[in-house]
């Protein structure tokens, strides 16, 4: 095995990986949910009718649908993929799991909670006219604690977007506890890593959480490049991931293909992360932004982007409009999260809760 290297320098392709992903499941909601399944967002998010039809909206739908590309999905393996590769690094600053989970709660709910209240406000106060709201104060709860799974599997997600978030959840507790005793750099704990993660996700009450087996392989490829994975062994290690994840979700062909098409734009992206090119896009204002916003984007650009882009539509009946309110929203209210509860009130409670060596930056 190759001796590991030292984390010295800033992971460029990963920037341009969360861009991708970001701009994905951005276009995935405002572009293709919100306007071809506008009767599904009406009946889970009580938002105004719309019904629109459009050549240039027909004839982007046959294209993606000859490539069978869902960007939701897509876009969401990427997050997954550069979830596991920050996992390890992260972790090995102080392999302690109590801190590290406590700093991870810190930089998740804070943010989540402010992008839910947003969500059920603008449910509540434009909802359709002479609709009752439907998510009790039980299902609320459910979504805002990101352990909705396992408390019912009945609790509906009121905003939609939060099961990504409980999968990472889980994912970071199983593996911060199994990494403490067994380090996932050596590649015998990895693979049995893998098959417990399996195991758990075939258990009734854990099975919502198959994508966790995912992440793996994005924590395959940061052992490959901190050198603790030959080339080999980071292959044979990939090998058994792709064949648990199937084993969980090899009856929906579609979401396969979409996160195996996310799999090999990551794995371009990483062989080509020294280009030159690569590290000038990366360094340009729209993807530092972008990438610097991504989190808080996606916790509010959904539900509260139909709702926006619903309520526009009857007063524009401009498609282009309507979407540059949702926009104009997302980017809005994610730049005001960032800077006053991700920068701000996250940093200032981590300082509060950890000791100074338990907050050394992860």
């Amino acid at each position: 095995m190759p001796a590991p290297v030292k984390e010295n320098k800033k992971e460029h392709f990963l920037d341009l990986a969360r861009f991708l992903a970001t701009i994905s499941v951005f276009c995935s909601h405002a572009v293709f949910l919100f306007w071809g399944t506008n009767k599904t967002v009406q009946d889970l998010f009580m938002t105004p009718p719309v019904d629109y039809a459009s050549g240039w909206y027909d004839a982007l739908n046959r294209f993606m649908g000859l490539l069978r590309l869902n960007l939701g999905p897509f876009g969401v393996a990427l997050f997954f993929l550069i979830s596991g590769f920050l996992f390890l690094p992260s972790f090995d600053r102080t392999r302690k799991p109590i801190p590290f989970l406590i700093k991870k709660a810190v930089k998740l709910y804070p943010v989540y909670w402010c992008g839910l209240i947003l969500t059920l406000l603008l449910m509540y106060f434009f909802k359709d006219d002479g609709r009752h709201f439907i998510y009790s104060g039980k299902d609320i709860l459910g979504t805002a604690s990101l352990f909705r799974p396992l408390a019912t599997s009945s609790s509906p997600s009121v905003d939609g977007i939060s099961w990504y978030l409980e999968c990472l959840v889980f994912f970071l507790i199983a593996a911060t506890f199994f990494a403490k005793y067994f380090p996932l750099e050596k590649f015998e704990n990895f693979i049995l890593f893998s098959a417990v993660l399996c195991f758990l996700t075939r258990l009734h009450i854990f099975n919502f959480y198959f994508y966790t087996i995912y992440i793996l392989w994005g924590v395959c490829f940061s052992n490959l490049r901190r050198g603790f994975f030959s080339f080999k062994q980071f292959t044979a290690a990939a090998a058994v991931t792709a064949m648990f994840f199937y084993f969980n979700i090899r009856g929906n062909q579609e979401l396969l293909l979409n996160y195996g098409y996310a799999l090999g734009i990551f794995s371009l992206l990483y062989y080509f992360k020294n280009k030159e090119f690569f590290l000038r896009l990366s360094e340009t204002k729209i993807v530092k932004t972008i990438c610097a916003l991504s989190y808080p984007i996606y916790v509010v650009h959904g539900v509260g982007g139909y709702v926006i882009m619903a309520n526009l539509y009857p007063l524009t009946r401009n498609w282009f409009l309507c979407l540059m309110g949702g926009v104009l929203w997302t980017g809005i209210t994610a730049t005001i999260i960032h800077y006053f509860v991700e920068k701000k009130f996250s940093s200032f409670l981590i300082k509060k809760l950890l000791s100074p060596a338990d907050n050394r930056k992860g």
